[in-house]
């Protein structure tokens, strides 16, 4: 019986330590990810990129984020960067501005990387980008 006690009592820590974790990691806002967020959903992104005529929340820009860091520096302009969202060169913002009203014509992630694909071709994916859409097109 003292067993049983014991085993329970840990049982209903854990529980506790674990609803805990799951309070502390739902409040974190779009900001505190430690890991990007990729969506499966076709559904359209949030709204647009601050100073490009929209909303101004971290929560609205976060599928725009998504795209653009899912994305090489390639334009003129971006030489030592990593991904277009740290390149401000007048060519990035250029393609920027393109995705931007995709996004605001209701265009869905999918919608947004094909058409990136289709224009400048898969070489301007990154990596986990490339292996993320190669295993899509292998699920089709």
């Amino acid at each position: 019986m003292n067993n049983s006690l014991l085993t329970n009592t840990l049982l209903v820590i854990i529980a506790t330590l674990l609803l805990v974790l799951v309070i502390q990691n739902s409040m974190r806002g779009p900001g505190g990810f430690d890991r990007p967020v990729i969506s499966h959903s076709d559904a359209p992104a949030p709204t647009p990129h601050p100073g490009m005529g929209g909303g101004n929340s971290a929560l609205q820009n976060m599928g725009t984020s998504m795209v653009f860091q899912a994305l090489k520096a390639f334009p003129a302009g971006c030489e030592g960067k990593q991904v277009l969202a740290d390149c401000s060169s007048p060519a990035a913002e250029a393609v920027k501005a393109q995705i931007l009203k995709l996004e605001e014509a209701g265009q869905g992630p999918r919608q947004i990387f094909d058409f990136v694909v289709n224009t400048w071709g898969e070489k301007v994916l990154t990596d986990q980008a490339l292996q993320i859409r190669r295993m899509r097109v292998k699920a089709k």
